[in-house]
């Protein structure tokens, strides 16, 4: 039982990691806008984006891991989510490291194209190819380090 518990919360983890981030990247674009996430006439992510996108990065890991450390209770099952997430992350960013140079981007371009575009040509600077999988690895390590904190101290107290 114990063994189907951890994989149920590394699991559960994972996937609220990546729904908090796919809906705060996908929330930014909405309500920051194509002027602020994006350089002008291209595709390649603004540094104004790049340090909001860290943020959602980082608080992605730490709901991911509070939510493995529910299930689980254990240690041992936040940090194999940190390294899943690290591991995944580095991975994404080899294999989208290939791209070719975006072409110009147009100036009326809908919300919909935008994305399917971004899909496509979207580019980000090398280094972040590194920070995400350590933002996101670090939230969840951050987060269960205070969720074994906190039930060490509610364990402790008379």
């Amino acid at each position: 039982m114990s063994l189907v518990r951890n994989i149920v919360g590394v699991l559960v983890g994972f996937l609220a990691a990546a729904f908090v981030v796919m809906v705060g990247f996908l929330g930014g674009m909405l309500l920051l806008g194509r002027e602020f996430v994006l350089e002008p006439g291209g595709y390649n992510a603004s540094v104004s984006w790049l340090v909001v996108s860290s943020f959602i990065t980082i608080i992605g890991g730490i709901i991911g891991g509070l939510c493995c450390m529910l299930i689980t209770g254990r240690t041992r099952a936040y940090t194999v989510l940190a390294a899943i997430i690290f591991v995944m992350g580095v991975a994404g960013g080899i294999l989208g490291s290939g791209r070719p140079e975006p072409p110009a981007r147009p100036d009326e371009q809908g919300v919909m194209e935008l994305m399917q575009q971004l899909e496509e040509h979207g580019r980000e600077p090398l280094y972040t190819r590194i920070t995400n999988p350590i933002y996101g690895a670090g939230g969840v390590l951050l987060a269960g380090l205070l969720a074994a904190r906190v039930r060490r101290a509610r364990t402790e107290s008379p």
